[in-house]
């Protein structure tokens, strides 16, 4: 009888801390990705005295990242992933979240086969937390995934130059 309830005790024991470390971690996306280079700034158009400009990068499993704005803030978040998965036209729900700072729903239109654009300049409080982050987290129908944004940072003085031209 002892044995049995040690038994019973050890394996509840087991159980609990399995939940509990499974909890711990559950908001955090399994599969993450990181930049394969430096951050590319472009002027995308506008005029001389407002331009509109884009940081760009590519990940190591393929993924593609485009964010425009201008001097108001950024406007659009496009994101390639570099296979057709997509219904060109189509909206389809994507939840971008800078971890700690904001989490917002979009509708995202399907650009082509393979690219979701999401417009984000309704969404300031996200565009604002997007220029200080490390991370985006981002889940679309079930599959999650977070973007380390690895010199990030350093690339929004650039863009900030990009932005406001001397």
């Amino acid at each position: 009888m002892a044995k049995r309830r040690l038994a019973t005790s050890l394996l509840a024991g087991c159980l609990v801390t399995t939940c509990l470390g499974t909890l711990a971690f559950a908001g955090d996306p399994e599969l993450y990705f990181y930049p394969t280079q430096r951050w590319s700034i472009a002027a995308q158009g506008g005029d001389e005295s407002a331009p509109t400009c884009a940081l760009s990068n590519s990940f190591n499993n393929g993924f593609a990242i485009k964010i425009s704005g201008d001097r108001d803030g950024f406007d659009t978040l496009d994101l390639d992933f570099r296979q057709s998965s997509f219904e060109a036209g189509r909206k389809y729900e994507i939840v971008y979240s800078v971890p700690g700072a904001s989490r917002e729903v979009f509708q995202a239109t399907a650009a082509k086969g393979s690219v979701l654009s999401s417009s984000i300049s309704s969404k300031g409080d996200f565009a604002a937390a997007l220029q200080d982050a490390a991370t985006l987290d981002l889940s679309i129908q079930s599959n999650q995934f977070r973007l380390y944004l690895t010199g990030f940072a350093k690339a929004m003085d650039e863009y900030n130059n990009c932005i406001n031209p001397p």
